[in-house]
């Protein structure tokens, strides 16, 4: 007898063990994570833990709704337009004051914003894993497959013969000759590189790296993880690296730049543009935001980020959002399978919050020509 008893933050299976007519001998309770993937016996699918990675469906979702629900940040833009003038007053007098409420505004704002994307998006976009939606999955298919079971019952039944009529019927079921209408219109409409993302996106990795440096528990790896990045990013030498920053602190207090001048303001049309042009289809960053999340809004989403990013330049303090980011490690071989791969096989890819990549993109549009790398 098997139970299953679904919450929101959990799934609770009961298995009770009965080897006879009577009560039982044994229950066994087992809690797993809502996230975690389970057999039709309602164990694990793996020995090793497998979560399902869910993204948000956007080609499925109700984009009007989302649009027209994302306008309610429209009601901070004069709150925020408030503010911005009265600092670019005091720039232009000489007499910046030093507030810290500009850092908690500042938080105040990006906070609103990343908060009522995702819940609109949750509200009207559907969440769910990559291959939920088998659009090559046509009538034919399921006719196929049906046919493949059944003739492969049937060869079973028969003793698994290795010649015959049963056996050329079960062959021939089995290879896959072609993919369906709907597939093959998808995928030939991409091109070159294109092509392939589409095609290792629909499809999950056939080499999957579930050993990392002698470990196979999810928990160990991801700490092995941490303290190997947290090394990577530490400075060699500590004495060098706060002599390196007194010196430019010092060479900081009497810097004197360039006069800014209009044109290297931020305006709605340059923040449009940079949306515009991000890459869709990418993982979400730490807070769960996406370039679909920016692309899809109210324009008034985008107002608000201009008077969000002016706000920053007048003001100096940063979101703390901005922060915040995560590192996902790509293994540098292509056979996981076989190699024994060490926490140096692999390099660390870290995914920053969306809005701040706006936000640099807006920098290097407007002062790219003052900015360049160093040889050493």
């Amino acid at each position: 007898m098997i139970s299953d008893r679904r919450h929101s933050t959990c799934r609770q299976q009961y298995f009770i063990v009965n080897f006879s007519d009577h009560l039982p001998l044994s229950v066994t309770f087992k809690l797993y994570d809502s996230a975690i993937e389970l057999s039709k016996d309602g164990s694990p699918a793996d020995s090793a833990t497998v979560r399902v990675h869910k993204r948000l469906r956007w080609d499925k979702g109700n984009r009007t709704s989302y649009y027209g629900y994302t306008s309610v940040l429209e009601s901070m833009i004069c709150k925020c337009d408030t503010v911005v003038d009265s600092l670019r007053g005091s720039v232009n007098r000489g007499t910046v004051p030093c507030d810290g409420n500009y850092q908690s505004f500042v938080d105040k704002i990006y906070n609103e914003v990343v908060s009522v994307l995702n819940k609109v998006a949750q509200l009207f976009v559907p969440q769910k894993h990559k291959n939920f939606y088998k659009f090559w999955w046509g009538e034919e298919l399921k006719i196929a497959k049906a046919t493949s079971v059944e003739s492969n019952n049937m060869w079973k039944v028969l003793e698994k013969p290795q010649q015959g009529s049963i056996f050329e019927k079960r062959k021939q079921c089995s290879e896959v000759l072609s993919y369906s209408n709907d597939l093959h219109e998808a995928l030939l409409k991409k091109n070159g590189k294109m092509f392939w993302n589409c095609w290792q996106a629909k499809f999950e990795s056939s080499m999957p790296c579930s050993q990392v440096d002698g470990s196979v528990d999810d928990y160990a790896i991801i700490n092995k993880f941490s303290n190997h990045f947290q090394k990577l990013y530490s400075c060699n030498i500590k004495s060098r690296a706060d002599a390196s920053h007194g010196h430019f602190n010092h060479l900081r207090s009497s810097y004197v730049g360039d006069c800014l001048s209009a044109s290297h303001a931020f305006d709605t049309e340059l923040v449009s543009k940079v949306v515009s042009e991000l890459h869709q289809g990418k993982a979400p960053d730490i807070v769960g935001l996406t370039s679909e999340h920016l692309q899809l809004c109210h324009p008034s989403v985008l107002v608000l980020l201009t008077k969000l990013f002016q706000l920053i330049m007048l003001s100096g303090c940063v979101p703390s959002g901005f922060k915040h980011s995560y590192i996902v490690p790509i293994p540098k071989v292509k056979d996981t399978r076989t190699k024994a791969l060490t926490l140096n096989d692999l390099m660390g890819i870290a995914f920053s919050p969306i809005i701040s990549k706006v936000f640099e993109y807006c920098v290097i549009g407007r002062f790219g020509k003052f900015l360049g790398a160093a040889d050493n």
